[in-house]
């Protein structure tokens, strides 16, 4: 049974023989991908990740307080924010 308006297609292409070997596609996508971050990046991202971390593990007491343990998250976040913005 079809949709009307819409005709089947093999999902794949016939070949001959049962394996076709092919080399490795010009212009690969994975030629043409670049780093995101430098390692500078890279270990400014991971000391702010460590350092907020470790704040808010320090928060941790102050959870089933929750008047005491928002400003002590928000402190957190701003640090991480600064730390990511020299």
């Amino acid at each position: 049974m079809t949709i009307p308006g819409f005709r089947a297609e093999a999902a794949v292409q016939p070949s001959s023989g049962a394996y076709r070997i092919h080399g490795r596609p010009r212009s690969a996508l994975a030629d043409r991908i670049a780093p995101m971050f430098t390692q500078e990046e890279l270990d400014l991202i991971n000391a702010c990740e460590r350092s907020y971390q470790i704040c808010e593990e320090g928060c941790d007491q102050l959870k089933d307080n929750y008047d005491a343990w928002q400003p002590c998250n928000a402190d957190c976040l701003q640090s991480w924010t600064i730390c990511m913005n020299p």
